[in-house]
């Protein structure tokens, strides 16, 4: 007994020098059973991933955002998500994540969901997509969750004259009450830099015909040329 007890103190003893001697060297070493199965597991999933090559594609129709994402495996062991309205989700996920959340099939079948969802969401949000109708779309308001493609609308330039009128169009809308006037700042393609408030889709008819009654009653007045040239300013007179 005395025997057995000192060897295991002895054996205790040298696991919890070495466990010291590795945390120094910022390596992580498991010396108790628990843990070492749990590493056993852990080496058994990194071999099972190690077994499928860097071109391996899977494609996986998940069953909790209900949208279809192509997954391939990087270079660190992990695999990317590819949906239609995110792109390249930005958190890697590893294969337990994906058997728990989603079912491996095959390209064949993929692809028709994937075709059939592609073509759907360039106008239809993911609500009406799966369950037939959108509670957001059915107040008169516009989704744009599970899109593919989306169009802003942006108000810029002297809108101070008008914003009375601006107002009152967004608040007249259904959900105007509790939305919020958004500032956007954006940079074209022709590197125009645009400042303005970002209009919602459903109120855009409404405020282009507010704002064409006004412009319709607008006058311009052209000065004199001959005036003009007579006066030497620093800065040019705007018409």
């Amino acid at each position: 007994m005395f025997l057995t007890t000192s060897l295991t103190f002895y054996v205790a003893h040298f696991l919890l020098l070495t466990f010291t001697a590795l945390l120094q060297h910022e390596l992580i070493f498991f010396f108790c059973l628990s843990f070492l199965s749990l590493s056993l597991v852990s080496l058994s999933l990194s071999l099972v991933s190690l077994s499928h090559s860097l071109s391996y594609l899977s494609l996986t129709l998940s069953r909790i955002s209900l949208s279809l994402s192509l997954v391939s495996l990087s270079h660190s062991l992990s695999y990317l998500s590819l949906t239609l309205s995110l792109s390249y989700l930005s958190l890697t996920l590893s294969r337990i994540s994906l058997t728990f959340s989603s079912r491996e099939v095959v390209s064949e079948d993929a692809k028709s969901w994937w075709d059939d969802q592609y073509r759907s969401s360039a106008r239809t949000c993911i609500h009406a997509y799966w369950k037939g109708n959108c509670k957001k779309t059915a107040m008169g308001l516009q989704c744009e969750i599970g899109l593919r493609t989306r169009t802003y609308h942006v108000l810029s330039g002297s809108v101070l004259s008008v914003w009375s009128k601006v107002e009152n169009v967004l608040t007249s809308l259904p959900g105007g009450n509790s939305s919020k006037m958004q500032i956007i700042r954006l940079r074209t393609d022709d590197k125009r830099r645009i400042v303005g408030s970002l209009i919602p889709g459903n109120c855009l008819k409404a405020l282009c015909n507010v704002l064409s009654q006004d412009s319709a009653h607008t006058y311009t007045e052209t000065p004199d040329q001959n005036a003009m040239e007579s006066v030497h300013l620093s800065m040019p007179v705007l018409l």
